[in-house]
């Protein structure tokens, strides 16, 4: 990670693995990867790589005209202070970031509970084929907005939906109360609905992330000091 473009390459640091699908002008087209608190790979498979990519490579948007936009990388050594001259983890770039954002006061949401699940809204959504609704939970956010199962997620907010890494991509971005406009394909008709997520909606287990242990450890010593 030392000098990837974390402004570019947007995933979740503590992931067990990570691919990006985009063109040859620097348009995002999909993500694909993820892990949870049971599994670190539960939520990825060869088949739902295989699947997300056809979607997507059916779905390519048309090329830029004229000179691609303007893009200044964005490293974490621009970010934070770096230690020594090895490999940075990936885990070290959530570690950074929450050590500058405490200093500054400026810890948000999505630093303190990043990429939420697609269950943190009442969606199941199949491994394989990432953007199929098989579950909704009674009561949720989702039920509430009328997503049913076997819909198929097309966009949430701005984001087209092929996986389900783009749907976390959707609500990492969404602050601690939101609404989220979700088109979905409903036996080949378009439906429209909108999520309305209340305070609490984004908070899940962080305890399995590497980054949290090595904070842990860092705040114990800081105790003992004292």
């Amino acid at each position: 990670m030392n000098n990837a473009d974390i402004g570019l390459f947007r995933f979740d640091y503590d992931n067990t693995w990570m691919a990006f699908v985009m063109t040859h002008d620097r348009q995002m087209v999909t993500r694909y990867g993820g892990r949870d608190d049971r599994d670190p790979e539960g939520r990825v498979s060869l088949s739902g790589l295989t699947h997300t990519l056809e979607l997507a490579l059916k779905h390519l948007p048309e090329p830029r005209k004229g000179d691609f936009p303007s893009h200044k990388a964005l490293r974490p050594k621009d970010l934070f202070a770096t230690k020594g001259k090895g490999c940075m983890h990936c885990h070290h770039v959530w570690e950074g970031l929450r050590r500058e954002a405490i200093k500054a006061d400026r810890l948000t949401p999505a630093l303190i509970n990043p990429y939420p699940l697609p269950e943190n809204i009442g969606l199941t959504l199949d491994v394989t084929r990432g953007e199929k609704v098989l579950k909704v939970k009674p009561g949720s956010a989702a039920d509430r907005a009328g997503v049913k199962p076997d819909d198929r997620l097309l966009r949430a907010g701005d984001l087209a939906v092929y996986s389900q890494f783009d749907l976390r991509t959707a609500l990492h971005d969404l602050p601690a109360t939101a609404r989220l406009p979700l088109v979905l394909d409903r036996a080949g008709r378009e439906e429209k609905v909108e999520l309305e997520l209340a305070e609490g909606w984004r908070t899940w287990d962080q305890r399995w992330r590497v980054s949290r242990s090595r904070e842990k450890r860092e705040l114990d010593r800081q105790k003992k000091k004292k």
